[in-house]
């Protein structure tokens, strides 16, 4: 090893005549690994498993309708389909009983996992996000405030 540096920088005339060739194959395998590296983390950033932008879906989407007031687990193959059906405005799947597109997600309880819904989430107002905003913020299964159980178990970065 120390034969190698024993020049120091005056003998690194890369592409010219009396430089030393061992050091232009050593820069040169060092750049090709770090070029190698950047495309395997890029290829694994951007095809990385079961996200969509940095968003993990979910294998199966818990639906209530508002009119029928029956609930669905819809597999997430066939809710993609019905997003790629969907129309401008709020994302309303159609109910496989009633034919209405009055399906609406369920949220679910960060305390004991059970799906529910609140009124505001089936009249509009949380109808995008599966987590209720407004209204009622009560488990209706084992009690627990929504809210204070997010801020206390849920810590920003």
């Amino acid at each position: 090893m120390r034969r190698l540096w024993s020049g120091g920088m005056k003998n690194l005339n890369f592409g010219r005549s009396g430089g030393t060739d061992k050091m232009e194959y050593i820069f040169g395998g060092a750049l090709a690994l770090i070029i190698l590296a950047a495309i395997v983390l890029m290829t694994m950033h951007f095809i990385g498993g079961g996200s969509q932008g940095g968003v993990t879906i979910p294998d199966e989407f818990h639906m209530y309708c508002a009119e029928c007031k029956k609930e669905y687990v819809i597999p997430k193959a066939k809710m993609m389909e019905l997003a790629k059906q969907a129309t401008p405005g709020p994302f309303r799947p159609k109910c496989p009983t009633c034919q209405k597109n009055a399906l609406v997600r369920e949220a679910v309880c960060p305390a004991c996992g059970a799906y529910y819904i609140t009124e505001a989430m089936i009249t509009g107002q949380d109808s995008m996000m599966p987590v209720p905003t407004a209204g009622e913020q009560k488990c209706p299964k084992c009690g627990v405030d929504i809210r204070q159980y997010n801020r206390d178990h849920y810590k920003p970065n």
